[in-house]
């Protein structure tokens, strides 16, 4: 290991760790040679290899958390049910390349009797956008 892993303790018995952070959140380091991310080094430490095909997911759902009891493994599925379970999805306008607020989409659901190209006008959104909303296979949370 190129360095001392530094943390602090939480109240939520989270181990906090004090490394740079990649640009996804998680802290890293230098271990065996290679950048890893910090969480899946403890866990790998304790438990073995990793299999490919398997993430280490937090439990507490704190990506600078290095506390091996807030740690397992699991799948890429896993770890995205997780994500929508606890509410941790980039829906609405909290997702990046979102064009419209939730209170747009409330008012697209709401305005029936205006035509679709007209709504896509006035939003600036493509037509198609507007037809999922109204039917409901996207902003399903407003």
């Amino acid at each position: 290991m190129a360095h001392k892993i530094n943390f602090s303790i939480q109240e939520n018995h989270c181990w906090i760790c004090s490394l740079p952070v990649n640009s996804a959140g998680y802290p890293t380091t230098a271990a065996g040679g290679k950048i890893s991310t910090v969480h899946r080094y403890i866990y790998e430490s304790i438990h073995g290899t990793i299999p490919v095909d398997m993430v280490v997911r937090h439990k507490c759902d704190n990506k600078r958390c290095i506390n091996p009891n807030h740690l397992e493994i699991g799948t890429l599925a896993d770890n995205v049910r997780d994500r929508v379970e606890r509410g941790r999805s980039a829906v609405g306008s909290r997702n990046g390349r979102a064009k419209l607020t939730e209170d747009q989409a409330k008012a697209i659901k709401g305005l029936d009797l205006i035509s679709v190209s007209l709504l896509a006008r006035v939003f600036d959104v493509d037509r198609k956008t507007i037809r999922q909303i109204r039917q409901g296979k996207t902003w399903k949370h407003v």
